[in-house]
């Protein structure tokens, strides 16, 4: 994925909520951005078995988007006294960046 990494800041990203049409893309960059994980911890993170469908209509997500290419999403879930965040994942290239 060639995302000119070193020249991307803040402003360059696009944000939306999510629909339930992303959740193959949602899928897609939590389980590429949870993968070194695995042989760390032996088993694949919470977030990379999640149900993405369910999911998209249970929780709130956000999407952030360069170009066309999905590179980083929240995923909340709203409580009477407060939000909870389920879920944080950027793309491996940005991670490390201040975009999580």
């Amino acid at each position: 994925m060639d995302l000119t990494l070193d020249k991307i800041t803040l402003n360059q990203l696009t944000h939306r909520q999510a629909a339930p049409k992303d959740a193959d893309a949602a899928r897609a960059l939590t389980r590429s951005a949870y993968g070194r994980w695995v042989p760390v911890i032996g088993r694949e993170p919470l977030p990379m078995t999640a149900d993405y469908e369910q999911a998209m209509i249970d929780h709130r997500f956000d999407l952030w988007h360069h170009r066309d290419t999905l590179v980083g999403l929240i995923e909340t879930e709203a409580h009477e006294d407060h939000l909870y965040i389920v879920n944080i994942a950027v793309t491996p290239e940005l991670q490390g960046r201040g975009l999580g």
